[in-house]
Formats: C-alpha cells, sequence, structure tokens
C-alpha cells in the first residue's frame, strides 16, 4: 500500500502476466519502477508477436450480454451485475 492505495511491484508481474484482464491498475514509477517497464516491454513484444485472444472470457460479462440482447433472467453471472449496481450506491 502506497497512500492508502494498492500498488502493483515486481513481485506481481509474473501473475499479472498469466491474466486475461486488459487493465491493470495502478502502477506507480516511484515505486519499483522495473515492474512498470517490464509490463511496458511485454505489452510491446505482444503487440509485435501477438498471441491468440480467447473473446469468450469477456462475452460472459453481464454488460456485454446485456448489449447481445440477452434478457437479464438469463444472464451467464447476474450476482456480477447485481454487485456492480451495489457498488453505484455505496
Amino acid at each position: 500500500l502506497i497512500n492508502d492505495s494498492c500498488v502493483f511491484g515486481v513481485e506481481d508481474l509474473a501473475l499479472l502476466l498469466k491474466q486475461h484482464y486488459l487493465v491493470a491498475h495502478k502502477f506507480y514509477i516511484n515505486y519499483q519502477p522495473a515492474a512498470y517497464f517490464c509490463l511496458l516491454k511485454e505489452i510491446l513484444n505482444r503487440t509485435h508477436s501477438p498471441a491468440p485472444f480467447d473473446t469468450s472470457i469477456y462475452a460472459e460479462i453481464p454488460l456485454v450480454e446485456i448489449s447481445r440482447g440477452v434478457a437479464i433472467s438469463n444472464l451467464t453471472h447476474p450476482e456480477w451485475f447485481l454487485k456492480l449496481h451495489e457498488w453505484e450506491y455505496t
């Protein structure tokens, strides 16, 4: 924690690079800058040699399903949708 905020560092890179997330928030250049630059290097490498991208992971996100016309009663993970709305009111 830095200033009451979770920040990724070098020890987090191995796990982060195995995940399917599109965003990793946050890195501080003044906290373990090697983590930032290693991740940047990996992103550049993936740009030039892209790996297959599995979109099925994202297809089950409630807002994606709703935009495809899936009824709320038929969502794969309706609890995610409900949790999203809980966060709006806290």
